[in-house]
């Protein structure tokens, strides 16, 4: 459970590190970029459209953590074959199928948003595609299928239940 709880704790860290800066704190980092024109003057509702766009994968990746930790929490209590167990199996593959369409939507759009005070105009969007993410989402949909298997052996055995 430490291990989890390490992870965690460091993936809205990690996340808010880059986030934050860029969002706020260093003009710099918002200008040295391919997508931004070096004269652009940024507004603040800029920024906080871009810091906002990009809270969606980290709010989705929260709730597949705290759905993840749940989970743990059952299994370590020997519940298994129980309707809450399958809750939180849904619960972490459907966070963690939003946290790649929250991720894949934020990176197309942060172009635009970054190049919307562009002498030339905002960029159009962008379409990328990281092996992360497709790892993330084959297992997210492995936990939505694992959830369907865990509801059918859920009514099975309680169809079953006075033979045994």
């Amino acid at each position: 459970m430490l291990p989890y709880l390490a992870v965690a704790i460091s993936f809205p860290y990690l996340s808010l590190e880059w986030l934050l800066p860029v969002s706020f704190l260093d003009r710099a980092l918002w200008l040295d970029d391919i997508w931004v024109h070096p004269q652009a003057v940024i507004a603040f509702e800029t920024r906080l459209v871009f810091f906002l766009v990009w809270c969606l994968p980290l709010a989705t990746g929260l709730y597949a953590f705290w759905a993840g930790g749940a989970l743990l929490l059952l299994l370590r209590r020997g519940i298994v074959f129980d309707p809450r167990v399958a809750r939180k199996l849904w619960q972490l593959g459907m966070g963690l199928v939003l946290n790649v369409g929250a991720t894949m939507v934020a990176g197309a759009v942060s172009p635009m948003i970054r190049a919307w005070h562009d002498p030339e105009g905002p960029l159009a969007l962008r379409f990328w595609y990281t092996t992360e993410l497709g790892g993330l989402l084959i297992c997210g949909l492995a936990f939505l299928m694992i959830t369907a298997i865990q509801r059918a052996s859920n009514q099975i055995a309680k169809e079953t239940e006075g033979f045994i």
